[in-house]
C-alpha cells in the first residue's frame, strides 16, 4: 500500500510538472461507477477456469486494432497513427491516445486477476490535433475509461467492459 501510494504521488508530481509545459487534463469512466470484478477474464484454454493471467501476456507494448466493433485500420494514415497501450511491470498504464500521451496506474495483483483501473482516472497532455485525429483519441478515451477488465487471447489483448468488448490491441511486429 505504500509502495503504491508513493508510486501515485509521483505520478502525479509528473503530471503536474507536464501540465505547465503542454497542458494537461484528466479522464474518468462515465456512467454508474462501481469495481471491476475477476470473472472469466484472461489466457484461458478450453474449460480453463484459472483466474490468475501470467505477466508477460500481458506486459510490454500493444496497438490497436479494433475500436468499440470497428477495425481502425482503414482510418490510419501518415498523420493518422494508431493509438497504442504499455503496461508494465509496476502496473503503469501509458500510451498513445491519437494525438496526445495518457497514462494511468492500477496494482499489479489486479492486473495478474484480469482486471483493468475502475473507479480511477487516466491523465492525458492536452495538445491540438487535426480532427481526425481528435475524433479517433476522443473515441479511444471514452472506450479506454470504461474498461474494467481485460483478457488475452493469443497475440491480442482485448479490454472489456463486463463481458463486452471494447477495444482490441495486438503486440506491434
Amino acid at each position: 500500500m505504500m509502495r503504491q501510494s508513493i508510486t501515485r504521488a509521483a505520478l502525479v508530481a509528473s503530471f503536474v510538472a507536464l501540465a505547465g509545459v503542454s497542458g494537461c487534463s484528466s479522464f474518468s469512466r462515465g456512467g454508474g461507477g462501481g469495481g471491476a470484478s475477476g470473472g472469466n477474464s484472461g489466457v484461458r484454454g478450453p474449460g480453463d477456469k484459472s483466474t490468475t493471467i501470467a505477466p508477460e501476456a500481458f506486459l510490454g507494448r500493444w496497438t490497436l486494432v479494433n475500436l468499440e466493433g470497428q477495425d481502425v485500420g482503414p482510418i490510419l494514415s501518415e498523420q493518422l497513427r494508431a493509438p497504442d497501450m504499455e503496461i508494465t511491470p509496476e502496473g503503469g498504464i501509458t500510451g498513445f491516445a491519437g494525438v496526445n500521451r495518457y497514462s494511468g496506474s492500477v496494482d499489479p495483483t489486479r492486473l495478474a486477476r484480469g482486471e483493468f483501473p475502475s473507479g480511477g482516472a487516466f491523465a492525458s497532455t492536452k495538445m491540438a490535433g487535426p480532427p481526425e485525429a481528435n475524433q479517433l483519441e476522443n473515441r479511444f478515451l471514452t472506450a479506454i475509461a470504461r474498461a474494467d477488465r481485460f483478457d488475452v487471447q493469443g497475440n491480442q489483448l482485448r479490454l472489456k467492459q463486463g463481458d463486452q468488448v471494447v477495444m482490441t490491441f495486438t503486440r506491434p511486429l
